[in-house]
């Protein structure tokens, strides 16, 4: 039997653009980490990004992306200079005509630590230099985009200074 063949996909289905303000990082509490994992085993943190604004465009949506949604993050240190942060992002979406889009995306940033830190203040940092995949998942109640609802959505993601960018893509 020949293998399948790999999934086809719409290019560039969404290209966000947010804008990032008001990050803090907190040190998860002693002894237990946020998700009740003995610290001694990781040495995480937890940190909260909140998005100001931002747009979105592509072939078939493009809008702006209302304030108050923001960034869950777990950051993972590992492997020497390496670090990991498990994303967690919920947002709405306004399109050019008027249909409100929840989105919420999941996944990882991985580089190195002494990239990844510089993120948000050093423009000189590049998305190159670190990796950030993200499944997306939207939902919507307006009957012009129902298509989404049922859509399986991945993005190939970076950061340029306090900007998050990312290609989105459907998987079909």
């Amino acid at each position: 039997m020949a293998p399948p063949k790999p999934t086809s996909y719409d290019r560039k289905a969404l290209r966000a653009y947010l804008q990032q303000h008001g990050t803090t990082t907190d040190t998860v509490s002693k002894g237990m980490t946020a998700l009740d994992i003995p610290q001694a085993l990781r040495k995480d943190c937890e940190a909260q990004v909140l998005f100001k604004t931002g747009r979105f465009e592509g072939p078939r949506l493009r809008g702006e992306i209302l304030p108050g949604g923001g960034d869950w993050e777990i950051v993972r240190d590992h492997d020497g200079d390496q670090q990991t942060a498990h994303l967690n992002t919920r947002y709405n979406l306004v399109t050019h005509d008027g249909a409100t889009i929840y989105l919420q995306t999941t996944g990882t940033r991985t580089g190195k630590k002494s990239v990844l830190s510089k993120l948000g203040n050093d423009t000189s940092i590049t998305p190159d230099q670190f990796k950030m995949r993200l499944n997306l998942t939207m939902e919507t109640g307006d009957p012009r985009y129902s298509w989404i609802n049922q859509g399986v959505f991945v993005a190939s993601s970076g950061r340029v200074g306090d900007q998050v960018i990312y290609d989105a893509y459907e998987l079909l």
